[in-house]
């Protein structure tokens, strides 16, 4: 007498093979899902913003509204033809000793790291209290509009790009809406 072809022990093998390669699938798309997770929660989000713009407390800022730190590849500025090593560098470029504007500045660099929910003012205009006693003159609301109109140029780009502690890499542009993925 023959054998049948599916024996119990055949229909149990197969269905133990099944299942195994079913698990298999799980656990990778678990894997992946963590892998996933481990990633968002260090996605750091840069944005460039204006602040007070037009008063005499104008700042214009750089901030890290994601959820891990952003590290700075590399800073491009550039303004019609010419490019610039900083931001600052254009600023001073741009604006004139008539133009009576007292600021202060931070230099956004390659390897500067930014915190997640860390704002950092790249330039900042100086207030009467910081000017008291230096014999600059006090900045002006004239001044102010200008510097304002010099950051917020159509001409004016600049590109930051970062990566988070894993690696991946974004690109942020002044009136850009959100970063891109590089």
């Amino acid at each position: 007498m023959k054998r049948p072809f599916w024996s119990s022990e055949k229909i149990l093998s197969l269905s133990a093979l099944f299942i195994s390669l079913l698990t298999l699938v799980v656990f990778i798309y678990q894997t992946d899902l963590i892998r996933e997770q481990q990633y968002k929660s260090v996605y750091p989000h840069l944005g460039f913003a204006n602040h007070y713009g037009g008063t005499l407390r104008y700042e214009y800022v750089i901030t890290n509204e994601g959820i891990g730190p952003a590290l700075v590849e590399e800073v491009i500025v550039k303004y019609g033809d010419a490019k610039y090593e900083d931001i600052i560098d254009f600023v001073d470029d741009k604006m004139q000793e008539v133009d009576s504007v007292t600021y202060f500045h931070a230099n956004l660099r390659k390897g500067r790291l930014i915190p997640a929910g860390e704002k950092i003012s790249l330039i900042k205009l100086a207030s009467e209290q910081d000017l008291e006693g230096t014999g600059l003159p006090l900045n002006t609301h004239r001044g102010s509009s200008k510097l304002y109109y010099v950051l917020n140029s159509d001409s004016l780009q600049i590109e930051v790009r970062y990566r988070s502690i894993y690696g991946e890499t974004w690109i942020i542009r002044n009136g850009g809406k959100s970063p891109e993925t590089l």
